[in-house]
């Protein structure tokens, strides 16, 4: 199946892929089955699947104007960049405009300011150019420097599985700006919200809890996911959606770390060097015990109980 799809213009294998999406968002529970937090957790569910559906058309509309654009050319990561905030943006845009029933526009500064893009375009290369590299090719050399040997060559399920990962980010960030700018209109909370969101209160000390998960993600766990090889994706499966760690070797953005968050690299390193110096210290003495005990302990024990027993022969 996949070398057939190998052979089909781009244009039909993103065509093909988009229908499968839609038909996947329109019949999934979009319930999340992580233990992380997400933006989206706020909304009911039919505003859920509404906001999904939107985010995904952006993408629909935006790779296959890309497709048309560049032809076979890959994306740059300026480029992928730019598509990457254009995608939040455009969605954001469109999702409150449905709501309001007129067109709103938001600064692209109410965009780039917000604390969910800063990690997202860390990682456009697997969000945006990779995904579009596919589409063209689905041995393309940027799938090879990120995936090889583990993964040889992308399925159909792979690059699908990528998409999905880009919506369900893309989505994050558009809650992301809602909450931030526009939760206290109360005619949103109360038409979008699930009704333990209701108040003010519940949703500032939700928010309050994803951004301390964004910290965390930033300063520690994306870090550690670089030095593992692993990158967190996704997914959207019929019981809702699911986070999932795949490899992907991306050597070369720990140069690239803030300082704040190398800081974790080496604490990752001393953590493994005095475990391993433990272990082996660990076994130097069990073994020493033990020998101590067979060899010397056991010694005296039979001499004394050898003592014993030439003592009730007399």
């Amino acid at each position: 199946m996949t070398k057939v799809y190998e052979q089909l213009d781009p244009r039909i294998r993103a065509a093909s892929l988009f229908a499968n999406l839609y038909s996947k968002i329109n019949s999934s529970l979009n319930t999340n089955n992580s233990n992380f937090l997400l933006n989206t957790d706020l909304l009911r569910k039919e505003i859920k699947q509404e906001l999904l559906l939107i985010v995904l058309s952006q993408v629909e509309k935006k790779i296959f104007a890309l497709l048309e654009e560049k032809k076979d050319l890959p994306l740059n990561k300026r480029e992928g960049r730019i598509v990457l905030v254009e995608l939040i943006l455009d969605s954001t845009e469109n999702f409150l405009s449905k709501y309001y029933g007129y067109s709103i526009s938001i600064s692209s500064k109410t965009v780039t300011n917000s604390i969910c893009l800063s990690s997202l375009l860390d990682d456009s290369a697997l969000l945006i150019e990779l995904p579009f590299s596919l589409l063209i090719n689905f041995r393309s050399e940027l799938f090879q420097t990120i995936f090889y040997p583990i993964y040889r060559t992308a399925t159909i399920p792979f690059l699908s599985a990528l998409l999905e990962n880009l919506i369900l980010v893309v989505s994050e960030c558009n809650m992301h700006i809602i909450v931030t700018k526009f939760s206290s209109v109360y005619n949103i909370r109360q038409k979008w919200y699930k009704t333990n969101f209701l108040s003010l209160r519940n949703i500032e000390r939700f928010q309050n809890n994803i951004t301390w998960q964004e910290y965390l993600k930033a300063y520690i766990r994306r870090p550690n996911d670089l030095y593992n090889n692993q990158y967190g994706i996704w997914v959207i499966r019929s019981r809702g959606i699911f986070h999932r760690k795949i490899y992907a070797n991306r050597i070369d953005e720990i140069l690239l770390l803030q300082k704040e968050a190398a800081l974790i690299l080496y604490y990752i390193e001393l953590q493994d060097f005095v475990i391993a110096r433990a272990n082996e210290i660990l076994f130097v003495v069990s073994k020493a015990t033990r020998y101590f005990l067979t060899s010397v302990v056991g010694r005296v024990v039979g001499l004394v109980w050898k003592g014993v027993i030439e003592s009730f022969k007399k």
